[in-house]
């Protein structure tokens, strides 16, 4: 965005930093799309994207997919780093009862999303990272599944308490 009540710079502890670039442009991370009315809708982060085998994938993507997935209470897609393909797709499904495997994902998804956008790591949790105000942690998942796993990153794995 730009303006001119848009701030050139904020101050740090170090003193005043830019907050623009140098045509007065302030980027706000936010990714947006126009819907069918022709209103700006505001769909994410971009620092949230999962870069995958340089595919980008949208979590929201994901978990609204998931989202109705039987024996699924909760679910949160980040990604998990890893050596060759960046990150992958990792699901962090809060369940009831044993809740579902990969291969339930996976059918689950066929014909839904395209294949690249599949979990390839499963981690069912007992409660997803949550802040003060109930918002989800989105940069805990990343740590949470390398905590999970020693940071290997291997594919088409399940972790499960």
């Amino acid at each position: 965005m730009r303006g001119p009540s848009v701030a050139a710079s904020y101050w740090t502890r170090e003193g005043p930093r830019p907050a623009t670039d140098p045509d007065r442009w302030f980027h706000t991370g936010d990714r947006g799309r126009y819907d069918a009315q022709g209103r700006l809708e505001v769909v994410g982060r971009t620092k949230e994207l999962i870069i995958t085998g340089g595919e980008n994938i949208d979590p929201a993507e994901v978990e609204n997919a998931l989202a109705d997935l039987p024996g699924v209470l909760e679910v949160a897609v980040g990604g998990s780093p890893h050596p060759v393909w960046g990150e992958l797709v990792t699901a962090f499904v809060v369940a009831s009862g044993p809740g579902p495997t990969l291969d339930d994902i996976r059918k689950h998804l066929d014909g839904r999303l395209a294949r690249h956008k599949w979990p390839r790591k499963l981690c069912v949790v007992p409660a997803l990272p949550r802040g003060a105000t109930g918002k989800l942690q989105r940069r805990s998942l990343a740590e949470l599944a390398t905590d999970r796993t020693g940071g290997d990153g291997a594919p088409d794995t399940e972790e499960r308490p």
